[in-house]
């Protein structure tokens, strides 16, 4: 009943199996589908584009036919033209035992143009843990792509929630980089 692809979120062009795009669905029966957001016809003209629906979702399609969830596009961080989870980021740092929650998010590169982020991540540690940034580096190593390892660490005592206790990372990007942020110079 319906077409599933992965798609270039700017151009929509269908891409390769096994690289990062956004998930993008279209029905293949009448009415299959629904016509758009009532009320708000910005956000039916913004989603629905090309004939394809935009989840707003990244989204990798194995050789297999299997698609699998990477993450938010707006929570997706572009690096040196790689598409990195914040997701990802954020489990690798929860298994260091020191750390209770994160943030990952994209923050502009240092001497960029604007069009290129470098990741950045928040975290909140376990009361009397001691901070070792370079240890933390090398244990979120053993999971992550050597292009998703963090530039910037920032340790938060709380972080910025939304009434249903989920951090609001758009105003953490808005602060950026701070004063109390360290930079991974590796």
């Amino acid at each position: 009943y319906f077409e599933v692809e992965i798609r270039d979120p700017v151009t929509d062009k269908k891409i390769k199996n096994g690289e990062v795009g956004e998930i993008m669905v279209r029905s293949l029966v009448p009415y299959g589908f629904m016509q758009g957001y009532l009320g708000l016809p910005e956000k039916s003209f913004d989603s629905f584009r090309n004939f394809w629906f935009h989840t707003g979702d990244a989204g990798i399609k194995k050789s297999t036919g299997h698609f699998i969830f990477v993450d938010r596009i707006k929570d997706c961080i572009r690096k040196r033209g790689e598409n990195i989870s914040s997701y990802e980021v954020e489990q690798a740092f929860l298994k260091i035992p020191e750390v209770t929650e994160v943030a990952a998010y994209a923050v502009p590169a240092e001497g960029g143009d604007g069009m290129e982020d470098d990741v950045m991540v928040s975290l909140l540690l376990n009361k009397n843990s001691e901070i070792n940034y370079l240890n933390w580096i090398e244990k979120a190593k053993l999971n992550l792509a050597n292009f998703a390892i963090p530039r910037y660490i920032r340790i938060m005592s709380d972080f910025p929630k939304t009434q249903t206790g989920k951090i609001q990372k758009h105003l953490l990007k808005k602060e950026g980089v701070t004063n109390d942020t360290w930079k991974n110079i590796n």
